[in-house]
């Protein structure tokens, strides 16, 4: 949303202001650049967050700072800003904040790929460790379904 409202506030101070053409390209490119960023790094975090995967959480965290550095430049260093640009620029450097705020303070529980966590009467899985499996004493991980019981 706020870079269909960068776009659409672009084309108008192309039609509108005496901006160089050197200076429209460069803020349209950026423009696209933190369009990518920012899809990719939304992208990351959410995958990250529904698989409990911290590379993908950490390439978000590091995506953030592009993009943050992006939304600045629109922010500050624009050729015009519109009052209305500088309040979308704030409200996104605050979802940013806040996003790596919680990122920072509430990381992903680490989960074992072998153990899956289960609670009530469903069925979970466990490891189970055989000394000799006909392979030169190598210990192996079979899967052995139980259930198991909360009271």
């Amino acid at each position: 949303m706020f870079m269909l409202c960068e776009l659409g506030m672009a084309m108008f101070k192309i039609a509108n202001f005496p901006i160089p053409t050197s200076n429209y390209v460069s803020e349209i490119v950026l423009l696209i650049f933190v369009c990518l960023t920012e899809s990719s790094r939304i992208f990351l975090g959410r995958k990250g967050n529904l698989t409990g995967n911290s590379v993908c959480l950490l390439l978000s965290i590091i995506l953030l700072i592009p993009s943050a550095l992006g939304v600045l430049y629109f922010l500050l260093w624009q050729t015009y800003v519109f009052r209305l640009e500088a309040i979308l620029c704030y409200i996104q450097l605050t979802f940013q904040s806040l996003q790596l705020l919680f990122s920072v303070t509430h990381p992903p529980p680490y989960r074992n790929k072998c153990l899956p966590a289960r609670m009530g009467n469903t069925p979970t899985f466990a490891r189970k460790h055989s000394d000799v499996d006909g392979h030169g004493g190598k210990k192996a991980c079979s899967l052995t379904k139980h259930t198991t019981l909360l009271i």
